[in-house]
């Protein structure tokens, strides 16, 4: 697939596109575009968003059983109906089932910076996005470094552990301890549920994964469902 530059700057103009788009755009190097590279672009960026990684203004969830579906905002409830799209969107059976992020230029451009991807090859038809909001590509980095008040000013820091009320908090506690979690981002809860129920994560506190994958069984019969380990693990942080 070959792209014009005048082609790339129409596709640039927006701030915010579907990372559908900025997956397409991603591949893209020199004008020209491999089909593999931009569904493992998309598949990346929205694995990041799923995993909380990546921040996503909006999102957009239909299948075949939806009428009317339209884009809404982001919010807890939205990205755990998106995630659970996303995961069967991958079955090659269930390709009729859409997911689509909206994703601000500035949000995409922390995440480059924070997963390691930046600086991006001169020849990457992204640059040209990030160039529409007068950045050049070697001024972009000092921008978003370590110490910006950009990315440090929305991280949610993990709250202390005033007292040991039950064993699901002794049991995030626990994994805090384990993967040096200090901010929400350093362990976005969707990636930690993944972890324990791939066993990746283990715990006496565990006494069992669900066979669906969507709960857990404490050691005190306590079932923890996904959607409570989620609540429970991102109110620990402020």
């Amino acid at each position: 697939m070959m792209a014009s530059m005048d082609c790339i700057e129409d596709w640039v103009r927006p701030k915010v596109l579907t990372h559908d788009a900025i997956g397409m755009i991603w591949a893209h190097q020199n004008g020209t575009a491999v089909d593999e590279d931009m569904h493992g672009y998309r598949k990346e960026i929205g694995r990041a968003v799923i995993d909380e990684e990546l921040l996503a203004k909006k999102v957009f969830i239909k299948d075949q059983y939806t009428v009317g579906a339209d884009w809404e905002d982001m919010s807890e409830d939205a990205l755990e109906r998106a995630s659970e799209a996303w995961r069967t969107s991958q079955i090659p059976w269930r390709e009729d089932q859409v997911v689509l992020f909206k994703i601000h230029r500035d949000d995409f451009l922390a995440w480059l910076k924070k997963s390691g991807r930046w600086p991006l090859d001169p020849g990457c038809a992204l640059i040209h996005w990030f160039e529409r909001g007068k950045h050049p590509n070697t001024e972009v980095q000092s921008i978003i470094g370590d110490d910006s008040a950009a990315l440090t000013k929305k991280r949610k820091k993990l709250k202390p552990l005033q007292r040991e009320t039950n064993s699901a908090l002794l049991l995030l506690y626990e994994l805090f301890k384990q993967h040096q979690v200090v901010y929400l981002d350093d362990l976005p809860a969707n990636k930690a549920w993944g972890k324990i129920i791939s066993g990746e994560f283990s715990s006496d506190y565990i006494k069992c994964v669900a066979e669906t994958k969507k709960a857990i069984f404490l050691k005190d019969e306590y079932k923890l469902s996904k959607n409570d380990f989620l609540e429970k693990y991102r109110k620990r942080f402020k």
